[in-house]
């Protein structure tokens, strides 16, 4: 039996996170909506109420929950693929630099998107995962 390094079980932990955080995202109500309930001279009555993922933006929610899920699982494949000892030493350096690329975009998701908090036990496993790789 292989046995993993410490980097490559980081990196399937961030992977299995992210599936049941996208899965959150889909179930609970998180995502603040208002909405105004009479407009009338001056005098306006609102309710703040939570809603889904899918409820709040339909046409978006897939992009939302795959993205990380797909950048995680990069980071992984990457990080197992830099550890074969039969590859040479560009190849090697080649998929670190897919790690760090994984990274990259996660942390920019994170910052940009508006579940990106979510996601940030997700980031910072990968991100510990590529220092320990190095």
């Amino acid at each position: 039996m292989k046995s993993f390094s410490i980097s490559t079980i980081v990196a399937g932990a961030a992977h299995l996170i992210s599936i049941p955080t996208g899965l959150m995202l889909l179930i609970f109500p998180i995502i603040s909506n208002t909405e105004i309930i009479s407009d009338d001279k001056g005098f306006t009555q609102s309710i703040q109420s939570y809603q889904t993922l899918l409820e709040s933006n339909l046409s978006l929610s897939l992009p939302i929950i795959v993205f990380p899920w797909i950048i995680s699982g990069v980071c992984l494949i990457s990080n197992l693929m830099a550890t074969q000892n039969s590859s040479s030493n560009s190849i090697r350096f080649r998929w670190k630099t897919y790690t760090w690329g994984s990274v990259i975009l996660m942390m920019i998701y994170i910052i940009l998107s508006p579940t990106g908090l979510y996601y940030v036990p997700v980031g910072l496993l990968l991100l510990l995962s590529t220092i320990i790789k190095r």
